[in-house]
């Protein structure tokens, strides 16, 4: 499966979640609200450009590092496709953990952060409300740590 079949996999699911809600809503909403709007804005932003440049960036990083001659270094793609996605998984969630902590800890990555707690009402496409800096900060850590492996 490739990037651009994901990021389709994802528009789909989103769309089938915002119709879901519209038909099932817990709190009432109208595709004409601000709320939605805003949220759909952040999704296409995030989801489809920041991504994509991160995309390109990170795996210029990763094989940059991986030609690194680093000693006693696991070489992942040489590794069980299990233990593969096993430790891209627990990467990526320790990575995500305590990046979440640290943007509610450091007044700085505060500023960027309290984008996502600003909505008023929560619904499925409340989720894509962060700021383009998590995700490069995110990015970024998770090159430092996967590009080692």
């Amino acid at each position: 499966m490739n990037y651009l079949s994901e990021q389709f996999i994802l528009i789909y699911i989103v769309i089938a979640l915002t119709i879901l809600e519209f038909m099932f809503p817990r709190v009432k909403i109208k595709i004409t609200d601000t709320h939605f709007r805003e949220d759909a804005k952040w999704y296409i932003f995030n989801e489809h450009i920041i991504k994509t440049f991160l995309m390109f960036s990170e795996s210029s990083v990763i094989l940059y590092l991986s030609s690194l001659n680093l000693q006693n270094r696991i070489v992942l793609s040489q590794q069980n496709i299990i233990f593969q996605v096993v430790t891209f998984i627990l990467i990526h969630q320790f990575v995500g953990y305590w990046l979440h902590r640290l943007t509610h800890t450091s007044d700085f990555l505060w500023q960027f952060h309290k984008l996502h707690h600003s909505p008023t009402k929560l619904t499925a496409t409340t989720n894509f409300r962060f700021s383009w800096v998590e995700e490069l900060v995110g990015g970024a850590l998770a090159v430092a740590v996967i590009g080692f492996f």
